[in-house]
């Protein structure tokens, strides 16, 4: 590979987003580890971050995340079976089931949250936090008109 094909590489937009999340993640993964949360793996991120209070079904989940129901359906019976999601009938399509986060996913998330509020203090010293922070808001803004 010649170093201009390298340097057009490293700074794709799709390579650094998905090693930055892959970094984040793993080492937010990491830090609950040290909490005893060692369940959870990078594969169960396919799932865990478009579970919702109002519940969702896996075959959005499986859109969303761009894998197959299959995929999704594995990973909900791991998670479940784990405790920390419930899967319950949708009160709007009998033959249709909802996933909920459980009382220990829940506390999952907020022990998650604070795990990657001290990784976002990390990484803001790398950078500076001005820096960082206009990176997060760009990032943010940029999803939102992606999502509308």
């Amino acid at each position: 590979m010649t170093q201009e094909l390298t340097k057009l590489r490293n700074m794709h937009l799709g390579r650094i987003l998905l090693k930055l999340e892959r970094q984040f993640t793993q080492q937010v993964l990491s830090q609950l580890a040290d909490q005893g949360i060692t369940e959870i793996t990078l594969r169960h991120f396919v799932v865990i971050p478009f579970v919702t209070h109002e519940g969702i079904r896996s075959v959005e989940i499986a859109k969303k995340a761009g894998v197959t129901k299959q995929a999704v359906g594995k990973l909900v019976e791991e998670l479940e079976a784990f405790g920390y999601l419930e899967v319950k009938p949708d009160p709007n399509d009998g033959r249709a089931s909802l996933i909920f986060l459980s009382d220990k996913g829940e506390h999952f998330l907020r022990t998650a949250i604070e795990s990657t509020k001290i990784l976002e203090g990390q990484w803001q010293k790398l950078i500076g936090v001005e820096r960082f922070n206009n990176m997060k808001q760009a990032l943010a803004d940029l999803l939102m008109c992606l999502e509308a």
